[in-house]
């Protein structure tokens, strides 16, 4: 199986060769937005149950866009950014050396969270832009092949851990690799694709996020994200997403992410932030001057509704007081505590039940 490099000119009216997916002796032809891809069928087929049940029909008679070079040409509805992705992992060994047709992925659950205990194939999809991977976790939803699903929720997962230090820990790489209108359409994709435990960790980024883009959407790339609202980062436009369109969240994840900063904003408070909020046990007046401060600054981090976030990174934590020693490991134990308490309720807040639960469903 060999691919030889072509240059990319009509090889008929409707459809342009591919110059990443193109076999020579491929079988099969297909065309995503004018660009073509010959792939050999029987490899989809063996993969896909949707293409083979697809390559079975008879091929109607018709135009000339029917066949090419005795190759049955088929014009798909998916992206031609979704397809190339998809096609070349399909078809790269190189690309994707663990095609194996199934994932040793598991899950379990610990006293500090949840462990995604992750296969070699994991590593596989890890030098992916970020952006590409909500577009294989749709198609490959959409085709059938659960396998490729599995690894790009786990490759997903990176990004946004089942760990809550992890995930508090993890902001800064969020916000280098993913636009806001990036995570919408990350949402949104998850919404789709019944990817509920990785849907409540995005939901849970967008209601970090400041209302006006919860609420009216963005240009994809037009910002980019973080739970301290930390300056622009270098933004990596997603594939599929035309940077002068609009995106935002669909309905259904709006509404959960409006309802869900109430919650959240709550849960700082008597959980994360308690002894922020109604002082330290064993302070003298300089430590609790310095929480009253802090409790200030938290506020005053968000203008539009006072929402505080209960998950804090580790590093973020460490940094935020002036405490006497005694009430500083206070500090640390009821943020530990608080956010553990807030963890578990997360999936609850946007309606998924428990994550104990959401394992037992996978």
């Amino acid at each position: 199986m060999s691919r030889t490099p072509i240059a990319t000119t009509p090889i008929s009216p409707s459809f342009t060769p591919s110059a990443d997916v193109w076999y020579p002796d491929g079988t099969a032809i297909l065309v995503a937005e004018g660009e073509a891809f010959r792939v050999y069928s029987g490899m989809l087929a063996r993969q896909s149950p949707v293409f083979a049940d697809m390559f079975a029909l008879p091929q109607p008679p018709g135009s000339e866009d029917t066949t090419y070079e005795g190759c049955p040409v088929v014009y798909m509805a998916d992206s031609a950014s979704e397809m190339r992705i998809f096609l070349r992992i399909l078809h790269d060994g190189r690309y994707a050396p663990c095609n194996t047709g199934s994932t040793s992925t598991s899950w379990s659950l610990t006293s500090h969270g949840l462990n995604l205990l992750r296969s070699d194939n994991h590593s596989m999809l890890h030098n992916l832009d970020p952006g590409s991977l909500p577009d294989l976790l749709r198609i490959s939803t959409k085709y059938g092949v659960t396998y490729l699903r599995n690894l790009a929720i786990a490759s997903l997962h990176y990004y946004f851990p089942l760990q809550v230090h992890r995930f508090s820990d993890m902001a800064q790489t969020r916000t280098e690799k993913m636009s806001i209108g990036q995570l919408f359409y990350l949402a949104n994709v998850c919404r789709e694709t019944q990817a509920v435990t990785l849907l409540v960790l995005v939901l849970c980024c967008c209601a970090h996020l400041e209302l006006k883009y919860i609420l009216y959407g963005v240009s994809p790339t037009a910002a980019s994200f973080s739970f301290d609202r930390a300056p622009l980062s270098r933004i990596m436009p997603h594939s599929s997403l035309d940077p002068t369109s609009h995106e935002e969240l669909d309905p259904a994840n709006k509404r959960l992410v409006m309802h869900s900063r109430h919650h959240l904003c709550r849960l700082a408070r008597l959980k994360t932030y308690h002894i922020v909020f109604f002082g330290p046990k064993h302070g003298d007046a300089i430590c609790k001057d310095a929480s009253a401060k802090l409790a200030r600054r938290l506020l005053a981090g968000s203008p539009d509704d006072g929402f505080v976030s209960p998950f804090i990174g580790t590093a973020q934590a460490d940094t935020m007081l002036s405490f006497c020693a005694k009430c500083k490991q206070e500090f640390r134990t009821c943020t530990e505590k608080g956010m553990a308490a807030a963890w578990e309720t997360l999936p609850g807040i946007y309606e998924q039940g428990s994550w104990e639960k959401k394992l037992q469903l996978r």
